[in-house]
């Protein structure tokens, strides 16, 4: 009963509030985005999410596809070596606004970075992320 009351309470603020938690296609794209090779040959990758600001080191394309797709490593299938074995330095920028700046409009984000910059085509399915095609991104 307990439940029941917090979630019809949190819908009738958010219904008051006008919270809007879409993501419109002008929003599901990072400002800017600069890519450059990383080759420390270090293991440890990082990302760091700031307000606007989303940055990968030492990041493997396949980390990207996970967090993009909310796939896992044994969901990828047909995936190049490179795309595991090489690493990229990743910053992406936009506006920082907390009405739909969500985990789910970051990955549209990724998303979209991917098919832009990566050239990625690729279905999603139960249990699995079939990678129809990939290529090496320009660098900045």
């Amino acid at each position: 009963m307990r439940y029941l009351a917090v979630a019809v309470l949190t819908v009738v603020f958010v219904g008051f509030n006008g919270i809007d938690t879409t993501v419109r296609m002008s929003e599901a794209q990072f400002d800017a985005v600069t890519i450059t090779r990383n080759s420390s040959r270090e293991l440890a990758m990082r990302h760091r999410h700031t307000p606007g600001r989303e940055i990968f080191e030492n990041t493997p394309i396949e980390q990207l596809l996970i967090d993009a797709y909310g796939a896992n490593r044994g969901e990828l299938i047909d995936v190049p070596d490179w795309v595991t074995s090489e690493r990229y330095d990743i910053v992406a920028t936009y506006p920082a606004n907390p009405k739909w700046t969500t985990r789910r409009s970051i990955q549209r984000m990724l998303q979209v970075l991917l098919a832009e910059r990566f050239a990625l085509q690729a279905q999603r399915g139960p249990g699995m992320l079939r990678v129809d095609r990939i290529e090496r991104p320009a660098t900045n």
